[in-house]
């Protein structure tokens, strides 16, 4: 959910995340221009660290060069007032806008955004893995030299494709068109952060006596884990559009139940929820419960096996399309069916990148591979870190309708990662449970939601995949040469397919050209099978009426409260 300049983060954590993030509200109603925010538990605000402060930081105390639209579908001027982009697409330059401040009164420069992504591009910060030790989170905005000097390849920043041309232009080097670049510029990991700060307090600079920031609001007080108070930033260049004077921010864990009740004691005015059931079941507040729909896709991953099974496709091709989604979509009501992975409200979205579920071209495939009614079948899984009522609907549609042994295969939370890419053993075949959310925008969905490698790599029989993953355990270049070679040698046509279609996506810069390419790669990516679909995810809050101008955004757990005034 989260991105800045290398690997994309899949969202792995996303059920997860939503049902813990309910705390216990505290402070007074929504009077004069206050709200009460309630949301996950917060210790650390480095929106260049993995932590659900990252994004609120980066909505709220600090500021990019620019920002989401209200729709999430495109961005608006910030700290930078104007941007150029070179004939080819690959050069963009930003200019600061002169009135651009940090909460100290002093000016926010282009050197402050060049200090800030080399912070974030540093091998200690980052990875090309999408983090290191669970430090950081990344984008592929397809910075020149970026990948490079992340992994100490490139040891001269100034072979990055970041510099400071003069206090007040910043000008980027891409080293490939990136239609989705200005969207991922909007992102949390890219805002400024104030060199001399940071320099003098490198380890208190995130606590409220020690804040500088250049957003629209500013700490008053900050408690890990249980409450921040935010005010107005008096030196935010856009302070007009800042109307509330106080914006509490609680964490402390609560059940939905409790913040009913704490929403008609007016302890709390807007919440995210895990399951709104509480809320939408009392005609009281129901009218309080908003939903952003499709905000992920929910999705089953191939697991590589000893049994041969689902190496066919049309054995996977039987299990997408046997999959009851609207008995899963019955389960909960942030939960719709979904038969594509990617959401349509993508721009210039059509069916054709997914498929139509047909239970009795299900009962055909399994039969013609040579299981009819699942006879002779082995025990198909779907893995999961915990116990999921969605995928327990998910098997017995499979047991029901296609006559197969459809077990969850339930991991502890520390293993899960390990265990999925672990090759099955032959009496057992299957997936595990994904989820995935991010921009609207096609590169992101296509382009990152796996990259073209990990379909590559899917298609690999299992002592292939396994001598592929040694190689690149070695991590010497040598060896991780010798792996792309060998992943180029060995994946299946369909998957170079989809690989070469994304690849030139990827460098088009004509946007219309490029959706269409993304979405052959789309429909190319799907027709593999390694991916099923099955549910769109919606984010859900509880906001009450009098808060005005809150908009929620695909791709983001996030709410911006520059803009947002009560009554």
């Amino acid at each position: 959910m989260n991105r800045a300049l290398g690997a994309p983060l899949i969202v792995l954590l996303l059920g997860a995340l939503l049902a813990g993030g309910c705390g216990s509200g505290s402070g007074q109603s929504a009077t004069g221009q206050s709200l009460i925010y309630h949301y996950l538990p917060v210790d650390q605000v480095d929106p260049q660290r993995i932590s659900d402060g990252e994004g609120f930081a980066g909505e709220n105390l600090l500021e990019g060069l620019v920002t989401p639209n209200a729709t999430g579908t495109g961005v608006v001027p910030a700290t930078a007032d104007s941007w150029q982009v070179s004939r080819g697409g690959t050069v963009y330059t930003f200019h600061i806008r002169k009135d651009a401040r940090w909460s100290d009164g002093t000016p926010v420069t282009a050197s402050d955004f060049e200090w800030t992504y080399r912070r974030l591009l540093k091998p200690s910060t980052s990875s090309t893995g999408g983090n290191l030790n669970g430090e950081s989170s990344y984008s592929d905005l397809g910075i020149k030299n970026a990948v490079a000097f992340q992994l100490g390849q490139a040891t001269a920043w100034s072979k990055v494709g970041v510099k400071a041309l003069d206090a007040s232009h910043l000008r980027i080097v891409l080293a490939a068109p990136n239609t989705a670049f200005l969207q991922g510029m909007a992102e949390p990991p890219m805002v400024a952060l104030p060199e001399k700060n940071l320099t003098r307090h490198p380890f208190d600079w995130q606590t409220s006596a020690h804040w500088v920031g250049n957003g629209p609001f500013i700490m008053r007080s900050f408690t890990p884990n249980s409450r921040m108070v935010l005010v107005p930033n008096p030196h935010y260049w856009d302070r007009r559009a800042v109307h509330l004077t106080r914006l509490t921010v609680t964490m402390a864990p609560a059940t939905e139940e409790q913040l009913r009740r704490q929403y008609v004691q007016r302890k709390v005015d807007v919440a995210l929820l895990a399951d709104p059931q509480a809320f939408a079941s009392d005609p009281a507040v129901a009218h309080a419960v908003t939903s952003l729909p499709e905000f992920s896709v929910q999705f089953l991953n191939l697991i590589p096996s000893r049994n041969p099974a689902l190496e066919d496709v049309r054995v996977r091709k039987a299990i997408a399309f046997a999959i009851d989604r609207a008995a899963v979509a019955k389960v909960s009501p942030v939960i719709k069916p979904s038969t594509s992975l990617v959401p349509d409200t993508l721009p210039g979205f059509d069916a054709g990148v997914g498929f139509r579920p047909n239970l009795a071209e299900a009962r055909r495939l399994l039969a013609e591979a040579g299981y009819p009614s699942g006879k002779g079948f082995p025990t198909f899984i779907v893995m999961t870190y915990g116990f999921d009522p969605f995928i327990q609907v998910v098997l017995r549609s499979l047991h029901r309708e296609l006559g197969i042994r459809a077990v969850q295969d339930v991991e502890d939370p520390t293993v899960y990662d390990a265990r999925r890419f672990e090759v099955l053993p032959a009496s057992r075949v299957g997936y595990f449970f994904n989820g995935y959310s991010a921009i609207l925008d096609w590169r992101d969905w296509v382009s990152h939601l796996y990259p073209p490698s990990q379909t590559e790599l899917l298609s690999l029989r299992p002592d292939d995949y396994t001598h592929y993953q040694v190689l690149q355990a070695r991590g010497t270049a040598t060896s991780v040469a010798a792996a792309t070679a060998f992943l180029d040698a060995h994946a299946s046509p369909q998957s170079k397919r989809f690989a070469a279609v994304t690849a030139v996506a990827d460098r088009t810069a004509d946007a219309t050209l490029s959706t269409e390419l993304y979405k052959r790669a789309a429909a190319i990516r799907q027709g593999t099978y390694e991916f099923i679909p099955f549910a769109y995810r919606s984010l859900t809050f509880a906001i009450r009426p009098g808060a005005k101008g809150i908009h929620l955004r695909t791709g983001s757990l996030m709410i911006s409260f520059k803009g947002v005034r009560v009554g």
